[in-house]
């Protein structure tokens, strides 16, 4: 029987593809060796500390103990946290009470839990699209 040409044992396996490549590439210099990017206000791109994403306000505080990958934590959080004099927990929801995400005065914010917020946000209307869920 004879094998087809498309067939994937005649395929170069991924291992040998690599190879390939840094075979071709030996004795360049990367583009980007040498550069360290500055955290904090030190990058050349700093614009203060203070981001907006997907609606939301972020400010850059490296040493809150919720703070994301980037160091950054939701602004309604952090008005939040100073209101009650503590620390909010993961599973703390601070909810808008007008549905607009960067209106974080104290007057507009409310504390729920996870459950409660989806209770209200039901309420209200919402529904959560699981399809378009980041993994």
């Amino acid at each position: 029987m004879e094998i087809p040409s498309w067939h994937w044992s005649k395929q170069p396996n991924k291992g040998e593809i690599l190879k390939k490549i840094s075979e071709s590439l030996r004795g360049r210099k990367s583009w980007n060796t040498g550069i360290h990017y500055k955290p904090g206000s030190e990058h050349w791109h700093w614009k203060g500390g203070k981001i907006k994403l997907r609606g939301y306000i972020h400010i850059y505080s490296p040493n809150h103990p919720f703070r994301d990958r980037h160091n950054y934590v939701l602004e309604h959080r952090l008005v939040m946290e100073k209101y009650l004099k503590r620390y909010l927990m993961p599973h703390e929801i601070v909810h808008h009470k007008n549905f607009k995400k960067d209106d974080n005065r104290i007057e507009n914010l409310e504390l729920m839990s996870r459950y409660e917020h989806g209770d209200h946000m039901r309420k209200h209307g919402y529904r959560f699209d699981w399809s378009k869920r980041k993994s």
